[in-house]
Parts: C-alpha cells; sequence; structure tokens
C-alpha cells in the first residue's frame, strides 16, 4: 500500500500568517489536512506531521515521511502577501517528480476557480529535506480579504481538499 505524509503547516507557536479578519494559517492548514487524510486513508495508508496545534519543527516533519518510507509528502499552506490584492494559488516541488505531483494537485486547485499563480521549483527545507516526491501547496492568499473568507468556508476547504485527493489520484493513475 502506497504511504502519504500530509504535513498541516505551522502550528503550536507558529501561527503562521494571520488574515485581515483575524484567521490563522495554522488553524485552516489542519482542517484540510485532516479532510485529505480522511478521504485518502480509503485507499492509501496516511500519516500526518501533526494532529492538532502544537508545534513541530521542520526537521521533525521531514523526519517522519523519511521513516515512514513515504510515497508522497504534501505540505498545506495559505499564503500571504504585504500587498492585499495578491492572490490564487500556487504550488511548490524540488524534484522532477515532485513537479509532476505539483502538476496534478495544482490543476485541481485551479480548476475550484482560484487564479493560477504557477507551479514553481521551491527550495523549502521540507521539500528539499524529503526523500520522496513532494511538494508544498499556498492553497490560497490569507492576506487577500475575499480568499480568507473563503478559506473560512467548510465547503471551500472540502472542495480544496478533495482537489488535493483528486491530485493523487491523477498522479498515481488511480481512478476515483
Amino acid at each position: 500500500m502506497k504511504v502519504i505524509v500530509i504535513d498541516p503547516g505551522h502550528g503550536g507557536r507558529d501561527p503562521g500568517a494571520v488574515g485581515p479578519g483575524g484567521t490563522k494559517e495554522k488553524d485552516v492548514n489542519l482542517v484540510i489536512a485532516h479532510l485529505v487524510h480522511t478521504r485518502l486513508q480509503q485507499d492509501y495508508s496516511v500519516f500526518m506531521t501533526r494532529k492538532n496545534d502544537e508545534t513541530v519543527t521542520l526537521t521533525a516533519r521531514s523526519a517522519l515521511a523519511n521513516a515512514k518510507k513515504a510515497d508522497l509528502f504534501i505540505s498545506i499552506h495559505c499564503n500571504a502577501a504585504t500587498n492585499p490584492l495578491a492572490n490564487g494559488t500556487e504550488t511548490y516541488y524540488a524534484s522532477p517528480t515532485g513537479a509532476k505531483l505539483a502538476k496534478h494537485i495544482h490543476e485541481r486547485l485551479v480548476g475550484l476557480g482560484l487564479k493560477d499563480r504557477g507551479i514553481k521549483q521551491g527550495t523549502y527545507a521540507v521539500l528539499r529535506n524529503t526523500r520522496m516526491p513532494a511538494v508544498l501547496v499556498e492553497v490560497a492568499f490569507i492576506s487577500h480579504a475575499a480568499e480568507e473568507i473563503q478559506l473560512g468556508s467548510t465547503r471551500f476547504l472540502t472542495d480544496v481538499a478533495d482537489a488535493i485527493c483528486e491530485g493523487v489520484y491523477d498522479y498515481f493513475g488511480k481512478e476515483e
């Protein structure tokens, strides 16, 4: 059975970005990660780097994925910018196999109507230090007022989780 590690970014002492309405990135990331975990565990062995609001180091996140000999690593985040008009979704990868995974997940996220900010090579620690195809998904901008509202919607978060899962199924060539 394929092994997937889901990484809800930030947590504990690190709230990540905070939207203009007070929404904390760490909370949004965790909700999406639990939804992804619930759906993917039907077909895969799925682990999370954190299951609640706790501090987990970047080293520990990568170490868990490597120790589990994961087939995929997906880090979930919300983007932020000083420009309050910045919006959309982007997906980062570090390796060629990560690029393939990024393409599948990103296409599904853009399919939700989010502005396409592209698929980009990144040097994030969780991408550099994992030994499997890995992506870091910046779902939407928590610093953009309208996207922050979306990130507070259960329906939208469910759609995002479904898009990430569909991207995983696409990557493995599996019928839904």
